[in-house]
């Protein structure tokens, strides 16, 4: 195997990611700026559909990307030494990033005396980086904690099942009874999350198995197999949910939400799509495309274009909530190509930084968290 395929190889991962950070945008601007009008339009429903596929895949994509990266670096985690503790740091500055997202002043003093009981709430409420990092944190210590691969596939496949099978139970019920509301917050949608452990963390385990089913296939020269297991699994995924979502189906029933065949229909998809990245990278040169360094950098992309989008820079307003779902398809198309165009030059340039001056990169990173902490606790 050369040095080309083998990337190629495992550039679909980065492919898929990549793709799904760029929807993720386009459904952030629309989602803020479209007006509602063009929102009420059957086709939009199709869109929105699709829209939600992203999230899905990209806790999918962080599951199956972790076992590709930790593979060779099981035994330097257990060591306990440098390589496990920057990948805490890792884990660390995810969950700070999730939660920067949402500060209501960036000074602790105001936060704490000023802040609204609605502001705490959309602070404390969990969204993607910090179920990614709950995942990613639990998968880091089943590796480390477990030798046998075997054990540790079941151990997440146990997971996987308890987090979709309890979800329903789990979001009927008010934990702010006996938890504190940063804690409540990781379990149900009950107080704002948007993406609590119970179902989505799932995703993410599933895309551990399938990470570990592929690197299998890949070492014993039966990569098709993965191949074709997939597509068949997707196809199969995506009829069974469709039919049981649909209540003209003899065999549908209703069930109380999150609906399990919901999330077997999107992991349907998840599972088509990677099926369809894998295949593209496999009969195109994409090791030069943009959507890797769009991939390779997800986390800055994914924090500086909510920051753009979100950010309070305008006379103590947001561009969102300046423009108000104002624009029409024309507009908010135009501003969702300008946003992805910007963010692609970022990731472009960042990589090629961080690639030449990795130890400037990582000092700046330090003292850029050094001196916004610091800010924060002063103020």
């Amino acid at each position: 195997m050369n040095s080309k395929t083998k990337q190629k190889r495992i550039a679909f991962v980065d492919f898929h990611r990549g793709l799904a950070l760029l929807v993720m945008i386009e459904v952030h601007v629309f989602n803020a700026m479209l007006i509602p009008e063009t929102k009420s339009q059957g086709w939009f429903a199709v869109v929105n559909f699709f829209n939600g596929l992203v999230a899905p895949s990209f806790l999918f994509v962080s599951g199956f990307a972790f076992v590709l990266a930790a593979q060779k670096k099981v035994e330097e985690f257990r060591a306990f030494g440098f390589t496990f503790w920057r990948q805490i740091g890792r884990i660390i500055l995810i969950l700070m990033a999730g939660y920067s997202l949402h500060l209501p002043f960036h000074s602790l003093s105001r936060t704490l005396n000023e802040a609204t009981s609605e502001q705490l709430n959309s602070f404390f409420a969990v969204d993607i980086l910090q179920t990614i990092a709950v995942g990613l944190f639990i998968l880091l210590f089943i590796i480390i904690l477990l030798n046998d691969e075997k054990q540790q596939s079941f151990l997440v496949l146990a997971g996987a099942l308890f987090f979709i099978l309890f979800a329903p139970k789990v979001w009927g019920f008010d934990f702010d009874r006996f938890l504190p509301v940063y804690l409540s917050d990781y379990l149900n949608t009950r107080n704002g999350s948007l993406f609590p452990l119970f179902p989505w963390l799932s995703f993410m385990f599933f895309g551990f198995l399938f990470g570990r089913f592929y690197l299998h296939k890949k070492t014993i020269g039966k990569e098709f197999h993965f191949d074709k297991s997939i597509l068949i699994l997707s196809l199969v995924f995506i009829l069974a949910g469709h039919l049981l979502v649909w209540k003209e189906f003899p065999l549908y029933f209703k069930l109380p939400v999150p609906n399990y065949f919901f999330f077997i229909l999107r992991l349907g998809y998840v599972l088509l799509i990677l099926y369809a990245s894998k295949i593209i990278t496999e009969r195109f040169d994409f090791n030069k495309s943009f959507l890797l360094d769009v991939s390779r950098e997800s986390l800055l992309v994914y924090w500086l274009h909510l920051v753009i989008l979100f950010g309070q820079f305008w006379g103590g307003k947001s561009i969102v909530q300046i423009v108000e779902n104002s624009l029409s398809l024309i507009e908010v198309s135009f501003a969702t190509i300008s946003l992805i165009l910007f963010m692609i030059v970022v990731a472009i340039y960042w990589g090629k930084i961080k690639a030449a001056k990795p130890v400037f990169v990582r000092n700046f990173l330090l003292a850029a968290i050094a001196i916004f902490s610091i800010y924060f606790f002063l103020r």
